[in-house]
């Protein structure tokens, strides 16, 4: 299922979270990703470590883009992930049941291109191929 899967921890080797890729098309140019942070490092180091993730899936992999699969009621998760530049592709609407109702799930993406534009000077590709 996993395709890579780090644990994050601090300097202190406190756990931090984990992020993994999955669902892995290398031939079509993709893959999905998820960052789980403890809710203690959710100000501080979840950016950091989605777009720490993002340059290993495209330093180290012929991806084009990667994509996320957020539900609307993540509001924190989705203003994070439209920050760092994933762009909303799609809604499924009601896919989940969850306390009394159905929410939608929203898909976001990442091109390799829009990464790099953006975030190139903290992590520039070249240096790392």
């Amino acid at each position: 299922f996993y395709h890579e899967f780090f644990v994050v921890e601090s300097q202190e080797h406190e756990p931090v979270g984990i992020a993994y890729s999955y669902e892995q098309h290398v031939i079509d140019g993709h893959c999905k990703m998820a960052v789980y942070i403890s809710p203690k490092w959710r100000g501080s180091a979840g950016a950091m470590v989605g777009l720490q993730m993002l340059d290993y899936l495209f330093c180290y992999y012929p991806f084009r883009q990667v994509f996320c699969d957020v539900y609307r009621y993540n509001n924190s998760c989705l203003s994070g992930l439209a920050q760092c530049g994933f762009q909303e592709m799609g809604v499924i609407s009601g896919y989940r049941y969850l306390n009394g109702a159905y929410h939608d799930l929203i898909l976001l993406t990442m091109p390799r291109e829009s990464f790099y534009q953006k975030w190139g000077k903290m992590f520039p590709l070249e240096s790392k191929l």
